[in-house]
């Protein structure tokens, strides 16, 4: 049986981009381009407007590899929050901590604040699928605080972003779902998955 707080957290997450995901084991078409933005864009598009999981990961894992090619570090970092919040759709717990700490690692490097604050909303989704309440709320307050650096900047002045105010935005909007997410740890049976060898992350 699942584990009804990870399908509730599941569901949250899909509400953040308006549509559920299913899987598409289909081999990859990336189109034509080994440009990492450009692919981000087509796993964008298989995953949030044809609900193909497996047919985005398939992209992004060239997104990731083209990224490095050419030292694309902001489309490294968002390639791994993209993969890593495909492989939460398929429960890969194993992938998705992987690929959003990677990407925290290169945002926290490199000054992506909005990338950095999707890998903070990911990990507290993470997280709270997988019963750990303390640092579910741990990533959640970092997520908040990283949205107010954001505000902050933007309001002053101080930084451009990426895609510029559609991209604050969508920060913005995703954190406010996550603050509006209520989980009650106390009566929700947690399945302790970390302690089974084979899906060991650590």
């Amino acid at each position: 049986m699942k584990n009804p707080l990870y399908i509730l957290l599941v569901i949250i997450a899909l509400l953040f981009l308006g549509t559920g995901c299913s899987i598409d084991t289909g081999i990859l078409n990336s189109g034509g381009t080994s440009d990492p933005r450009k692919l981000i864009g087509i796993a964008y598009h298989r995953m949030y407007e044809q609900n193909r999981v497996q047919g985005a990961i398939n992209v992004l894992n060239q997104s990731i590899y083209r990224s490095e090619q050419r030292d694309d570090l902001w489309a490294l970092a968002t390639s791994h929050n993209m993969i890593a919040f495909a492989y939460l759709q398929l429960e890969r717990h194993d992938k998705v901590k992987y690929h959003y700490e990677e990407a925290l690692e290169i945002a926290k490097e490199n000054d992506f604040d909005c990338e950095l604050a999707h890998s903070y909303i990911g990990l507290a989704l993470f997280h709270g699928a997988n019963g750990n309440k303390k640092l579910f709320l741990d990533y959640k307050s970092m997520a908040n605080v990283c949205l107010s650096q954001i505000v902050n900047n933007v309001s002053k002045g101080i930084r451009e972003y990426e895609f510029g105010q559609k991209a604050v935005d969508i920060v913005m909007k995703r954190v406010e779902e996550l603050n509006e997410l209520n989980i009650n740890f106390e009566t929700v049976e947690v399945e302790r998955w970390l302690n089974k060898p084979q899906r060991r992350i650590f």
